[in-house]
């Protein structure tokens, strides 16, 4: 339940366009849920957005933090 509830927090950052929110969320995903080809894909589809940074940049970039490499 707790998953169902982390992915629901997922879909709705998403949908209200906090795709920052919504990268650093999925990349700290409990067993790495969100850390898969369908989360890729949805920040994909959002596409350019004038004046900010690709969505799907951001969510390469916040697993890259959140990676052991990194630290």
């Amino acid at each position: 339940e707790i998953l169902l509830c982390y992915i629901e927090r997922f879909s709705e950052l998403m949908s209200l366009g906090e795709y920052e929110k919504a990268a650093c969320f999925a990349a700290n995903s409990p067993r790495r849920i969100l850390q898969n080809i369908g989360t890729v894909n949805k920040f994909k589809a959002v596409g350019k957005i004038r004046g900010k940074p690709f969505p799907l940049l951001l969510f390469f970039e916040a697993i890259f933090s959140t990676s052991h490499a990194y630290r």
